[in-house]
């Protein structure tokens, strides 16, 4: 992509790691060394309630489903005297201001409270959130679950894959051009995480009913049981060579 050379280097130095969240790239070794159990869970939350909380990003309109990992560990990883027995897995949007470094029409970018959607890019940072408990999440409308075919996989080895591939070098498109918090490209995101980890033979390529996510992750989700197909929006991976031909029917509006 032009201007290439103007993109900031925090996506792998996004910011600091805050004892049980943060960017994956600085995740302590001892949490990198922490067995998963055999479980790839992919959730997709309810927009209107799923706010991005480690960020000054305000949260999403509801224009589509934020879409996560979940991850169990084989035995609750401690700190500080508390037990975390399972991960969020997501990318998200960095601090708003970060969208004038990534866009890559000057005039557009010296507008006050208006962006262009063809030039404009979201700075996405590759985010892992420990939890307390197992159970599905509340806000989750749909959840979806793949077989890890490796057994004693480390949560530093399933994640590494992402970013030794620099997946993590990832950018949200804009969705609108007066509000610039809605921004789209998460499905994209996990859908090539997922796609690259079925085809190093990690994760299964179908759930238990025969589908893969690219079925479930072109659909809008309105509440349980209720939705809409939606076309997958394309993000802007910086340095990762999307495969988005294995999925044509996902992408086909794009």
């Amino acid at each position: 992509m032009s201007g290439s050379s103007r993109y900031p280097k925090s996506f792998d130095y996004p910011g600091d790691w805050n004892n049980t969240s943060g960017p994956v790239v600085m995740m302590p070794q001892p949490l990198r060394n922490v067995e998963i159990e055999p479980v790839f869970l992919v959730e997709f939350h309810h927009p209107s309630i799923e706010s991005v909380r480690s960020t000054s990003v305000p949260e999403p309109l509801g224009f589509e489903n934020h879409i996560a990992i979940r991850v169990t560990f084989a035995n609750p990883y401690r700190f500080n005297g508390a037990d975390y027995p399972s991960a969020r897995i997501s990318i998200l949007p960095k601090n708003i201001d970060y969208f004038r470094l990534y866009n890559t029409d000057e005039e557009t970018s010296n507008r006050v409270g208006r962006v262009n959607p063809a030039t404009t890019l979201i700075v996405g940072v590759f985010t892992i959130q420990l939890f307390s408990y197992k159970s599905m999440c509340r806000s989750s409308l749909c959840n979806v679950t793949f077989d890890i075919l490796q057994p004693g996989l480390t949560l530093g080895y399933l994640l590494g894959l992402a970013v030794i591939n620099k997946m993590h070098h990832f950018c949200f498109r804009v969705n609108d051009t007066h509000r610039r918090e809605q921004w789209k490209g998460c499905r994209d995101f996990v859908l090539q995480y997922w796609w690259l980890l079925v085809k190093k033979g990690i994760v299964s390529s179908k759930d238990k009913t025969g589908k893969s996510l690219a079925y479930y992750a072109s659909r809008l989700y309105l509440s349980f049981g209720e939705y809409e197909q939606m076309a997958v929006d394309q993000g802007s991976f910086l340095s990762f060579s999307a495969d988005r031909h294995s999925f044509p029917d996902a992408y086909s509006t794009q």
